[in-house]
């Protein structure tokens, strides 16, 4: 049962931060250098149960680095997660210790073959 109330807290402070989040960029109108975010952290064996729960797979990962307010970098395992029917992911950042952090959920997820944006601008010049 704790389970499934930490799983449903996390997802409810996940979204709330989103939305606070998503709504104070769009009243900026404006593009910042950096943007300070919030993001849902969690033991990592949690955060894999968010990702069945979801029905997302892990796709691709890496390694991903971010920067603290006070320009301490912290580099850890990135993954990637999609749920190739309903087009959601989401990108999870891992660092040792057992923590792991949603980064950027999303939807509408589909694979690409066009032009890459930069060679679409060089044929409008």
């Amino acid at each position: 049962m704790w389970n499934k109330l930490y799983l449903a807290t996390f997802i409810y402070c996940f979204f709330l931060v989103a939305a606070v989040g998503t709504i104070a960029f769009s009243q900026e109108n404006q593009k910042p250098d950096y943007i300070l975010m919030k993001v849902p952290c969690a033991p990592t064996d949690g955060m894999y149960e968010i990702m069945k729960t979801w029905k997302q797979g892990l796709l691709f990962s890496g390694n991903g680095t971010v920067s603290s307010q006070k320009d301490k970098t912290f580099t850890g395992a990135m993954q990637t997660f999609v749920n190739q029917e309903t087009g959601s992911y989401a990108v999870v950042l891992s660092w040792g210790g057992g923590m792991s952090c949603l980064i950027l959920p999303g939807n509408s997820f589909t694979p690409y073959s066009g032009m890459q944006p930069w060679d679409e601008k060089e044929n409008e010049l």
